[in-house]
């Protein structure tokens, strides 16, 4: 507005009726930081999917395992996750699930790979059964709906 951007929007302000206020809408734009507000209840935790981390001069990117361990870990310090005692499913954080039921989220499991899944399973939990509970639970709940 102080631009002269946006005309009709600095008429309504300047009229008196309709002042301007800040706003935090609680819906973040990305999948981490979503994930971090409500497993966690970190508010504004995470700066973006990527971004410049200044203090180490190094780009940050929540798809890398290492980068969102970190980011994981600060926020489990700050309190349990709404998914300990149950499972996570296709997410960034585990948000307090155990490491077993954890289910391609990113976790690296060391050097560990298996063949064409190498590095699917470098950068998430996996085991024997994991795809197939990826598969067979969508399909039990189309078929008991």
């Amino acid at each position: 507005m102080a631009a002269g951007r946006m005309p009709f929007l600095r008429r309504l302000r300047d009229n008196g009726q309709y002042p301007l206020h800040t706003f935090y809408s609680g819906l973040p734009s990305t999948t981490p930081a979503v994930q971090g507000e409500l497993y966690y209840g970190v508010r504004a935790g995470v700066p973006a999917f990527s971004f410049l981390d200044r203090s180490l001069g190094e780009m940050g990117m929540l798809f890398d395992p290492d980068w969102a361990r970190r980011f994981e870990e600060k926020f489990a310090a700050q309190g349990e996750g709404l998914l300990r005692g149950g499972s996570s499913w296709s997410n960034i954080f585990s948000g307090g699930a155990a490491p077993e039921e954890s289910n391609f989220a990113l976790r690296t499991r060391g050097s560990e790979t298996h063949g064409a899944l190498a590095g699917f399973t470098k950068s998430s939990s996996f085991s024997c059964w994991s795809f197939p509970r990826c598969c067979a639970l969508p399909a039990w709940c189309c078929l008991s709906w």
